[in-house]
């Protein structure tokens, strides 16, 4: 055989490359496939709200930004948005009522609630607009609250010293440290839970008053 024919002949591995090469590149079709698998992965954007709103309700300022965060175009998190405004999946002014039912059980204070509806995106103007329904709450019920949320606090707490009656002035020292530690920490858990000065002097008032 010919030194010029052995030239002139490519081996298998020669002739793949060549057609690989000259007709298909591997890299695009590597990619190609990759995008079309990411884009089977990815969800809906509807299916995903509807997954976020399975776990707990949710405001609309929250939805928006979980969208953003899933990093769906503008169009389609405004009809995601849509449909789920449109049938009342998404409802921040039943979103306040409920919360505001919930801290309440929880023994929270109207500005810890408030608050918390605020870190939540729920709008000032829309906590204006439903004043009522703290105004409702409004003391003497505030203040109420508060003093069935000191009663559980004290009750949780060892202070059978400063209940004693002091046999001197040493003991006497002793149990007004311990009687005002037990105070600090009612009034610190109590101001925690979102409720006003006032409603802890009052509070602090009525559970010490005979001490």
């Amino acid at each position: 055989m010919s030194r010029e024919y052995r030239r002139g002949q490519k081996t298998g591995a020669d002739k793949g490359q060549e057609t690989l090469s000259g007709h298909v590149n591997m890299d695009e079709i590597y990619q190609t496939d990759k995008e079309e698998k990411q884009k089977k992965k990815k969800k809906d954007p509807l299916e995903a709200a509807l997954k976020h709103l399975a776990y707990r309700d949710r405001t609309c300022q929250e939805m928006l930004r979980h969208l953003e965060e899933k990093q769906y175009n503008q169009e389609e998190i405004q009809q995601a948005m849509k449909y789920l405004l449109e049938r009342h999946y998404l409802d921040d002014e039943a979103y306040v009522e409920r919360y505001v039912e919930y801290g309440i059980s929880k023994g929270k204070g109207l500005v810890k609630i408030r608050y918390e509806l605020g870190q939540r995106g729920i709008d000032r103007l829309l906590l204006e607009e439903l004043s009522h329904l703290f105004e409702e709450l409004e003391k003497p019920a505030e203040r109420e609250r508060a003093l069935e949320q000191g009663r559980k606090l004290l009750a949780g707490l060892s202070w059978d010293t400063a209940r004693t009656e002091p046999e001197n002035y040493e003991e006497k020292k002793q149990q007004y440290k311990e009687l005002q530690k037990i105070k600090g920490k009612v009034a610190r858990k109590l101001e925690g839970q979102g409720y006003t000065m006032d409603d802890i002097f009052y509070v602090l008032d009525r559970l010490f008053s005979r001490e």
